[in-house]
Parts: structure tokens; C-alpha cells; sequence
């Protein structure tokens, strides 16, 4: 019965496609249980801290993971995996997750791995969607939201993590962005390498808070090489509509009535009192007498 305790230390090290430098990794080995705690190690300009079970009674080794990633430079990790997403989502990224897997190969990880967690990207461009040019496309944009200017640069994105079936399931996206917001959920698939496919719906808002004038919904198919991005302008429009019939409409502020003479100082007759009520303000209220009570004959 092997029964093992040791300290793993290493300056720099690869594994297929992946570097990773300053590995430190506390081990114990007893009864086909191997405990890794801290498992710690620097990679892409961030910092990786784990602790990790695995146990191999089983056939496929079960491996249980809770981790956290610290200042992890996107754009050069996707760039080391010539992965397209290096050219599409930027920032650098904390997260806190909890994962299980089995198998010891890649194409077996992938396929079994689960957990859930939450990320933040700070200080990045997202372009994962193509949103951009979906609304560059909006022909009445300019006339809607003069001055707007459509960027992918983000101050901060985050959401939830649930990874099943090979999916990453996003069910809170949050973007904000110097003037604009994005919120959306949806699934991104990773069976086929990193160029995962998209199902994602939820809205743009052409200002740094959920505004409904400036709502526009979305939906985004396709994949990461080739997103199909879909806008409903028409939303957007009846919005805008619908806000200037509402300024139209809605009564102006009142201002006081001018003081009257007293009669009896200038020696005129006093004119007779006109008992109707004022008009409303509203246009709709004036035309159709509502506020004014109706008389008998």
C-alpha cells in the first residue's frame, strides 16, 4: 500500500499547449486518494490557486476542484491557444469556481466536465457578438441616439458560470460600457474546440442604465468564428415614438394667473365670472372633456 507526502516545486512548465510558471503543489498520497492543497502556480500574467481531490478507485480518475484566478490576461491566453477568441474578448479575468471531472485526457475532461462559479472581466473590448456591426446597420440610429457612439470597450463584464454537457451556460451576462449596457444569458458550446457555438438573447440599451426608450433586444447564433448577430430596430423605434408622444402630451407646468385690479379703485364694472374649468394641459383630456364635470340642463 503506497502512502506518499511530499512538496512539488517547479520554475516553469508546459502541458500541450499550456505554460505556467512557479508551481507549488503540497501533496499526499493514501488510499488511491491524491489531495493537492494549495495547488498554486502563475500563468498568463495571473495567478491560480486550487484545491484539488482526486480519487483513482475509480475506472476514470474523479477529480473535484475548487479554484480561484486572479488577474488573468485573456487576450494573451487566447493568443497562445491560436484560439479566435483572442481577437474577440479581452480584459483580465478573476473568477471563483467549483468543478468536477473525470479522466486524466482532454477529450474526456471535456466531455465530463461540471461546475459552476462566477467570473469578472475588467477593463477589456468585447466582440464576441458582432453587435457592432449589427447596429452600425440600424438606418435610423443616428436620428434615435444623435452622438452615440457604438464602441465594443467595456469598463467591467460579469456573470454566472454553469458548465454541463459540454456548455458553458451564462444565465446573467452583465456589460457595462463607457455609454452604453448590455445584459443577456444564454449557452456557449465548446464540443468543437475553442470555436464554440452561441445561443444568446437579451438586450442593449444605448445608455449606462436599463433605459427602456433605449432598449434594443438581440439574439446571437452562429459561432465564435462566424456569429450571427440579429437586432430589433423596431423596438427601438416605437420606444423613441412613443416617448415624444408622451412629451406631447403631458401637461405643462401651470404658471400663476396675473393679480387683478380691484374694480372699485379704476371705477370699471366688474366683468361677470366665468365658472368653466381650465383646459387640462392635455391635448387628449381637451378634445375628449374629460376633468370637467358635465350639468344638468
Amino acid at each position: 500500500r503506497l502512502v506518499v507526502n511530499g512538496q512539488l516545486k517547479v520554475i516553469k512548465a508546459s502541458y500541450k499547449t499550456y505554460k505556467f510558471w512557479n508551481l507549488e503543489a503540497p501533496l499526499s498520497y493514501k488510499n488511491k486518494h491524491l489531495k493537492i492543497d494549495p495547488l498554486k502556480f502563475d500563468l498568463y500574467d495571473g495567478k491560480f490557486k486550487a484545491s484539488t481531490h482526486i480519487d483513482f478507485n475509480k475506472k476514470d480518475p474523479l477529480t473535484q476542484i475548487e479554484t480561484s484566478l486572479q488577474g488573468f490576461n485573456l487576450e494573451k491566453f487566447f493568443a497562445s491557444q491560436k484560439s479566435k477568441l483572442s481577437e474577440k474578448l479581452t480584459g483580465t479575468l478573476e473568477a471563483n469556481l467549483k468543478l468536477s471531472l473525470s479522466g486524466l485526457a482532454g477529450e474526456k475532461i471535456k466531455r465530463t466536465i461540471a461546475g459552476n462559479g462566477k467570473a469578472m472581466v475588467k477593463k477589456g473590448y468585447f466582440k464576441v457578438f458582432n453587435l457592432s456591426e449589427a447596429l452600425a446597420g440600424i438606418p435610423v440610429l443616428s436620428k434615435i441616439a444623435p452622438g452615440f457612439n457604438i464602441s465594443d470597450d467595456f469598463e467591467f463584464l460579469q456573470s454566472t458560470l454553469i458548465s454541463k454537457d459540454q456548455k458553458l451556460i451564462t444565465p446573467d451576462i452583465l456589460l457595462k460600457g463607457q455609454n452604453h449596457l448590455l445584459k443577456c444569458q444564454g449557452t456557449f458550446g465548446f464540443a468543437t474546440a475553442m470555436d464554440g457555438s452561441l445561443d444568446y438573447k437579451g438586450s442593449y440599451y444605448l445608455s449606462r442604465t436599463e433605459d427602456l426608450r433605449k432598449q434594443i433586444p438581440f439574439t446571437v447564433g452562429g459561432t465564435v468564428s462566424k456569429p450571427q448577430a440579429s437586432v430589433d430596430a423596431g423596438r427601438l423605434l416605437q420606444n423613441s415614438v412613443t416617448d415624444i408622444f408622451e412629451q406631447i402630451l403631458t401637461p405643462k407646468g401651470k404658471t400663476p394667473p396675473p393679480e387683478e385690479e380691484d374694480p372699485s379703485a379704476t371705477g370699471q364694472t366688474p366683468a361677470p365670472q366665468d365658472d368653466t374649468e381650465p383646459n387640462s394641459g392635455n391635448l387628449i383630456e381637451d378634445i375628449l372633456g374629460g376633468g370637467q364635470e358635465g350639468t344638468n340642463p
